[in-house]
């Protein structure tokens, strides 16, 4: 699988400036690759579930070595177990915890997924539950619909299209409205409402949280499974790669290896390549010349709805970047043919606000999924002579001439708005930065996650300097 490039175009001083920085960068990559080869252990010394002080950085190593040596008894093969193990039994899950928490999990099941996998048939997803999201807001109507659809159980009339169970993530394990929102929906599992029989209730509750937290205690209390564990150093957005987004991928039929594998190549990559070709490296200069202290504010757009959320994850790492766009609020996430085809990008014109985004880091994706669209446009043809009969204009139709039917194919037309966006915005001076993704495959999405964490922290790095 190609590696995913990140081009950036800055015209003038600016491009030079930029290739400046990335080799300035160097020395920090160094030193931040030393650290990550000292929080990984060796093969050998690998136990069979995730150690507590596991870093982002070794994760997709340590995961892939720990499952090969452990199988069954390592976090992997923990998440495997479970979700291999249901999909006879349930027809849909229910992913509980703060929204921030659980947009992992959403980033994927958007990215890799049928945009209407729930409304799909048992059979047309493979088996594969349907999955929904509930967040800690203790909304009631949204709440009491959320129960009314998983009564109403799937499209069939299997035992398993009645039952559903649910993922709670909560990373500290005592943030009280998901503890709330959890003792409401353990109500209403189908074995809680139709017997007593508890122990079998529980076995549908998977909780993810970190060691020792007040939620393994109050799981373990109630019967469910044995937590998956977040490491103690990894936060909200981070924890893409722990069992809080394998877990529901897993659920989904994502390939969990693939997708650390891919995360595992881009850090072989991070460690390896020269600044100039580090896509790590170049997009970390990017998002430099895009705060504060350079030139402009950054803007994320992409150019497919299903990236909606892997972008908002994105956006979420920034964040926590000191001095980001990301973390001014700065950092608009832009659909391009709804929010820039069309749109004047000079301030002066009103608009674009002033001080609004002067560089695009565009998310694409080559390939498509499905069969390709036929997209018909009517085309004007040139003028005729009049006809020598009637002495009127030839094959007029109220006094215009039909066009003809000019074919071209959804993604043909999609790639050509691409292309002219992207010169629009390079031609008007804006910075221009392109991850071109080959296809939406684990692979892919392990790499883009795992680029984007790094940029991010060596980012971080210079920050703090």
């Amino acid at each position: 699988m190609p590696l995913i490039p990140f081009n950036c175009d800055l015209a003038g001083p600016s491009g030079d400036g930029l290739e400046m920085l990335c080799r300035s960068l160097a020395p920090l990559r160094d030193e931040l690759v030393d650290e990550l080869a000292y929080s990984a252990r060796p093969e050998e010394s690998l136990q069979g579930r995730l150690p507590a002080d596991t870093t982002f950085a070794a994760l997709p190593e340590q995961l892939l070595l720990s499952y090969e040596a452990h199988r069954e008894r390592s976090e992997l093969g923990e998440v495997f177990r479970i979700a291999n193990g249901l999909h006879d039994q349930i027809d849909a899950v229910v992913v509980l915890g703060p929204p921030e928490v659980c947009l992992p999990a959403r980033a994927l099941f958007q990215a890799s997924c049928d945009p209407y996998h729930n409304e799909l048939s048992r059979a047309a997803r493979g088996s594969k539950p349907r999955l929904y999201f509930a967040d800690d807001a203790l909304d009631n109507d949204a709440m009491q619909s959320l129960l009314e659809r998983l009564r109403a159980g799937g499209y069939g009339d299997s035992p398993a299209e009645s039952r559903w169970g649910m993922i709670v993530i909560d990373p500290e394990g005592e943030h009280a409205p998901t503890q709330l929102a959890l003792q409401t929906l353990l109500i209403h599992l189908p074995e809680a409402e139709h017997g007593p029989d508890a122990a079998t209730q529980m076995r549908h509750v998977f909780p993810i949280t970190r060691h020792g937290s007040p939620l393994e205690q109050l799981t373990g209390q109630l019967g469910c499974e044995v937590p998956l564990h977040i490491p103690d150093g990894i936060d909200g957005p981070g924890s893409m790669l722990t069992p809080a987004g394998l877990l529901p991928a897993a659920f989904l039929g994502l390939d969990c290896i693939q997708l650390l594998v891919g995360a595992a190549h881009m850090n072989d990559h991070f460690r390896q390549a020269s600044p100039g070709e580090n896509a790590v490296i170049r997009y970390s200069g990017f998002a430099q010349w895009t705060g504060p202290k350079q030139q402009g504010e950054g803007a994320t757009v992409i150019w497919q709805r299903s990236l909606e959320s892997l972008a908002a994850w994105i956006r979420q790492v920034w964040r926590r970047v000191p001095g980001s766009a990301a973390s001014r609020r700065s950092d608009p996430i832009l659909l391009g043919q709804r929010d820039l085809i069309g749109i004047d990008l000079d301030p002066a014109k009103g608009s674009i606000e002033e001080g609004g985004p002067t560089a695009f880091h565009h998310l694409l994706v080559k390939s498509i999924r499905t069969d390709a669209l036929i997209a018909e446009s009517l085309q004007a043809l040139p003028d005729e002579p009049s006809n020598p009969v009637t002495g009127g204009p030839s094959r007029q139709i109220g006094g215009k001439r039909p066009s003809a039917p000019h074919r071209q194919t959804v993604p043909d037309i999609h790639l050509e708005q691409i292309q002219s966006e992207l010169d629009r915005q390079r031609w008007n001076g804006h910075g221009v930065a392109v991850s071109e993704l080959p296809s939406l495959e684990p692979h892919v999405l392990g790499q883009l996650i795992q680029m984007t964490l790094l940029a991010a922290t060596l980012t971080s790095r210079v920050a703090e300097r």
